[in-house]
């Protein structure tokens, strides 16, 4: 099969096993809704324990560490680790992302707090300096920041009675903070003789400049504003890793495994220990509790979640379990129920109901476990160790058959064989062991021809083959049970009873782009949905078409899992897709959706941040849409970098000078008169009316205000570099323009003064390719040309970043702001259309979902229509694709090749494409009202010159003064009336003149008509020449072409 798309079914996320209580504090709360909120891997989880059903949020892209609730117990932050690492606020109803907050912490987010009106937002970083920092949350903005400590900082919390007051502690040391305007000040604890300096673990404010924190000897201290009054000694037997203050009192909970609640007074009032309830066992630490009226909820180290009702304190409910601290490889599935059993470093071995979401059987060994496979009746389950060693269990009594120790290295692969007779058991000294079941385990036959260890085992339907992968990357093939090599030509028409080796050409194509063969943990195939699931170590879940033969095949991907993902399987069933995290030991269960049961009708039900890249993250060429038009493609490769920047230009001056003489420069200089052309060639959108019906452009490193009537030019000379795009303010009076540059500028400018009223920088890199004001003129947007095409949104008046994310990964060629919301907006380019919503300092967004109504093809441009939800966008085959908030709904053929410009009119659009036609359209672009073909013939005799061509390709529509106005690819601009004549307002000079770099100005062609501004420079002598040198064609003089000015 050569067919590289990707597959049409889909995973969605159903249940996670787990929670995570290693490293973390003061992670579990009940939300209004009186579901529970806790974070596992890299995922938001709101439990509702009465009807046993789980939501998520996704929204994050590496491990969650830290989590607050807000006072309405709606709204949740969520901090996470990472080089770039963000807080997300979030809705436990909706799950849906509020805000995100970024770009002051580095390496994670350790600890938040909500103030007491829940308006600002207290973070702690786990960089060097543990940065304590303020935030306005809602606005994405920082209000104060100062270096929290030199030492870990474990807790922060608000003084619920004092808006500017916070507490943080940490190792050895607590600190007591002044909030003043933008300014954080602190005050060491002073512990006096009172109780011993040591680490604080948690703190809590209360009431008349009391503060109660828990100390790592088990005492709390009571502070009364920076000085320790007393301690309560022994209130647990060791660490007090969690307070809860609430209406009722406080919650504590420690590492002795038991929870204490006090009054508001912090006077005793019971205590509960949960290492002697049914559940519980020796060593059990509690890192989370939360105490609401009459019940109290308790995380643990080990990954568990208690609850215990106040009344029935002695009868713990455990709600959740999951494997604790350490990998977990292990994983397989039961061959005739829905059960999986996984195995962990944490040397338990667990049995998992799909249906009922519930752990079956729990069973202790003595040894890590990395491997696991039940026989082919599922009555025994073998158990690789990561000590050479394997177990067989009886699976109904989980009692021990054998024990088996034939090698020093881990087990990291065994599987029995389909007839049940023999046991095949690979380990990391690179050999293969094969086991006779029936004489209790004899080993009967040994594979020993790879040079590395095992990763992967697969048997033959007929149980009388057997294949290998090994670390080197090599895919060999034994003869059962001896173990004698089988050349790979005669291993052709084996059928495999089951597929999970990642070496082999029938999954040549899911090895991304400069990857290594251990990049790709696990694969899985389900044969009768011809599809193939990947866990890898991006963190991320991924679909394939099986066979996946052709390199570059396109996939789906889910993500969830923080870090690698060491397993994943097949349900017995086909229903579900368990995959196991090895940093993270979560359980993640996700319900297989096959192609027939979606029919485009379930999937606008992928909810924000489910990265379901419906393969538009594949790294592999365009394979499932048509070619690209050459237009496109020649952009889309187009290089802006520079080999020398502006900047770069008084050192190479100082290096090339050296100790020269410098001459005086001359008094005469030259000053810029007239500019022929117009960027189009690249550049789209980029041609506007002004106020007073002036045209406003760009071409080269001017901005330029043409007037019709006058055929003159003002300049706008700001920029030091090619402009590559342009935008023209709602009102119509001040523009923004932005270039190419190391750190390219944006200057937004007025169009009467010419002078500049903003510039902003810092947060792009190689370019600026896309503007647009908002609705409301208050903010602007940009795209950038680096690497992720980020896009910004900027308080332009202020200066001040609002918001920032990345784009995509493929070029963005436009973006649009909703008209009726100014929060959202909607990019399109190479492959893609995302719908975006400004959330705080961050963007979220959704996926188009084309359903089964249109191609994923590029989009050239778009435009909203009368109603918010309402997008229509340009793609390169022609077509119109019409979305109702991110659906397709209907496409409607316009051009004869790519869309590459629309303008929406108060009842209808305008469109252009390569075609050269232009097209009028009522609102829902069911009818055609009028077109025009660009044409010499059609041109009036007021132009200023003729078209280089017939039919130009269209790169930008503007409306106004009841005129169309169009550029096109050629630096033609011309004025259409809407009764049909066409002038020529601006042109290219002509082809004996060519840029070097793209970055030249200003030509001359000499034989051009003195009368139509040939001259383009003129000799004052208070003035000086603001442009850019060109290169001019060395052919032999014209006639005419000599002397003169």
């Amino acid at each position: 099969m050569s067919d590289k798309t990707a597959p049409r079914c889909q995973l969605r996320l159903e249940w996670i096993h787990g929670y995570r209580g290693h490293q973390c504090r003061n992670n579990l709360y009940y939300t209004a809704g009186k579901e529970l909120v806790y974070f596992v891997a890299g995922v938001g989880v709101v439990y509702n324990t009465r009807e046993h059903s789980q939501k998520f949020f996704l929204g994050h892209n590496d491990d969650i560490i830290s989590l607050a609730i807000h006072p309405d117990k709606i709204q949740v932050a969520t901090g996470q680790v990472g080089k770039d690492p963000y807080i997300c606020i979030w809705d436990t109803y909706a799950m849906q992302t509020v805000s995100i907050l970024r770009d002051v912490h580095t390496h994670g987010v350790a600890c938040l707090a909500f103030d007491s009106d829940g308006q600002r937002l207290a973070s702690v970083g786990l960089d060097a300096k543990n940065t304590l920092c303020v935030w306005d949350w809602r606005r994405g903005r920082v209000l104060a920041t100062a270096t929290g400590h030199s030492d870990r900082i474990f807790d922060v919390c608000w003084d619920w009675f004092q808006s500017g007051r916070l507490v943080s502690c940490g190792v050895k040391h607590i600190k007591f903070w002044t909030l003043c305007g933008n300014a954080l000040t602190p005050k060491r604890g002073i512990f006096g003789k009172t109780g011993d300096l040591q680490t604080i673990l948690c703190v809590s404010a209360a009431k008349d400049e009391l503060t109660y924190s828990g100390a790592l000897n088990g005492d709390v201290y009571v502070w009364k504003g920076i000085s320790l009054i007393r301690s309560v000694q022994a209130a647990h037997g060791a660490g007090i890793f969690s307070m809860h203050a609430c209406e009722e009192g406080f919650a504590t909970g420690g590492r002795d495994g038991c929870i204490r609640l006090w009054d508001v007074d912090f006077k005793p009032i019971t205590k509960i220990d949960l290492r002697e309830a049914e559940q519980g066992y020796k060593g059990l630490s509690i890192r989370s509790v939360c105490w609401k009226a009459d019940r109290i909820l308790a995380g643990t180290q080990d990954s568990e979640i208690f609850e215990v009702m106040v009344r029935d304190r002695d009868k713990p409910v455990l709600l959740m379990q999951g494997h604790s601290e350490g990998e977990l490889w292990a994983l397989d599935m039961h061959p005739k129920q829905p059960v999986a059993v996984t195995g962990s470093d944490d040397r338990s071995v667990r049995l998992w109901s799909l249906p009922d979401h519930t752990l079956l059987a729990r069973c202790n060994m003595e040894e890590s476990i990395r491997s696991v496979s039940f026989n082919n009746d599922g009555s025994q389950l073998a158990l690789g160790m990561k000590d050479g060693s394997f177990t067989v269990l009886r699976v109904r009594d989980m009692t021990e058959v054998v024990h088996i120790k034939d090698r020093k290295e881990v087990i990291h692969e065994l599987k029995f064989s389909p007839d049940g007779s023999f046991l095949a058991v690979g380990s990391n000294d690179g050999l293969v062991d094969i086991y006779a079941v029936a004489q209790r385990y004899k080993k009967v036959g040994e594979c020993c021809r790879s040079t590395s260890f095992i990763t992967h085992l697969d048997w033959s339907v007929d149980s009388r083959f057997l294949q290998t992968n090994d670390g080197a990357g090599e895919q060999l093939f034994y003869r059962m049970p001896a173990g004698k090599l089988l050349p790979k030509e005669e291993a052709k028409g084996i059928h495999w009873m089951t597929w999970t080796g990642v070496v082999g050409p029938e999954v040549n194509g899911i090895w991304p782009k400069y990857s290594n063969v251990t990049n790709v943990n696990s694969v899985d195939a389900n044969y009768s949905s011809a599809v193939l699931v990947t866990a890898d170590d991006l963190g991320l879940i991924k679909l394939f078409r099986f066979p996946c033969m052709k390199k570059g095949a396109k996939f789906k991907k889910y993500i969830g899992h923080s870090a690698h993902v060491t397993n994943v399987r097949w349900s017995n069933d086909l229903q579900w897709v368990i995959s196991t995290g090895g940093a993270d030991h979560a359980v993640f269960q996700w319900r297989f959706l096959p192609e027939g049961v979606m029919n485009g009708v379930l999937e606008p039900l992928l909810q924000e941040g489910y990265a379901d890249s419906n393969s538009g993250e594949s790294d592999s060429d365009v394979s499932d849409v048509p070619e690209l038009d050459s237009d496109i493609e020649q952009e889309a490769q187009t290089n802006y970098e520079r080999q020398v920047y502006k900047e770069d230009l008084p050192q190479l001056r100082k290096k090339l000078i050296g100790s020269l003489k410098q001459q005086k420069a001359p008094e005469e200089g030259l000053r810029l008169q007239f500019v022929h052309g117009y960027r189009g060639f690249d550049c789209r959108n980029n041609l506007f009316y002004t106020q007073t019906g002036e045209v406003v452009y760009h071409v080269a490193a001017v901005a330029v205000i043409y007037n019709r009537l006058q055929h003159s030019q003002r300049f706008y000379l700001g920029h030091d570099d090619d402009i590559l795009s342009l935008v023209v303010h709602p009102l119509k009076d001040y523009v923004a323009s932005a270039q190419v540059g190391r750190d390219p500028a944006i200057h937004v400018w007025d169009i009467q003064t010419l002078k500049c009223l903003s510039l902003l920088r810092g947060h792009h890199s190689r370019g600026v390719c896309a503007l647009e004001f908002t609705a409301d003129g208050k903010s602007l947007i940009s795209v950038g040309i680096d690497e992720f095409h980020s896009i910004v949104i900027w308080d332009w008046k202020k200066g001040e970043r609002l918001a920032k994310a990345r784009g995509h990964k493929d070029k963005i060629f436009v973006v649009r702001s909703n008209p009726f919301r100014m929060d959202k907006l909607v990019t399109v380019g190479m492959k893609h259309i995302k719908f975006w919503q400004h959330s705080g300092g961050g963007l979220t967004f959704k996926r188009g979902i084309f359903g089964n109504l249109g191609k994923q093809e590029t989009m050239m441009s778009a435009c909203y229509g009368r109603s918010e939800d309402l997008v229509f966008s340009g793609a390169t085959n022609g077509d119109v694709y019409i979305w109702r908030e991110t659906t397709l709904i209907k496409t409607i053929k316009a051009h004869d090749g790519p869309v590459f410009a629309m303008c929406s009119l108060d009842k209808g659009f305008v469109t252009g494409g390569k075609d050269g036609i232009v097209e009028l359209w009522d609102d829902m672009f069911e009818r055609c009202l009028k077109t025009y073909a660009i044409k010499r013939a059609a041109l009036s005799p007021t132009s200023k010159g003729l078209l280089l061509e017939d039919n130009p390709s269209i790169r930008a529509i503007t409306l106004g003064h009841g005129h169309i106005l169009l550029g096109t690819k050629n630096g033609e601009i011309l004025e259409i009336d809407k009764s049909g004549p066409m002038t020529l307002l601006v042109q290219f000079p002509g082809p004996h003149i060519w840029t070097s770099g793209c970055t030249s100005l200003f030509m001359v062609v000499p034989f051009w008509s003195q009368k139509n501004k040939l001259a383009v420079l003129n000799k004052p002598s208070y003035s000086q020449w603001q442009g850019k040198t060109t290169q001019v064609d060395s052919h032999p003089p014209y006639p005419g072409e000599m002397g003169g000015e």
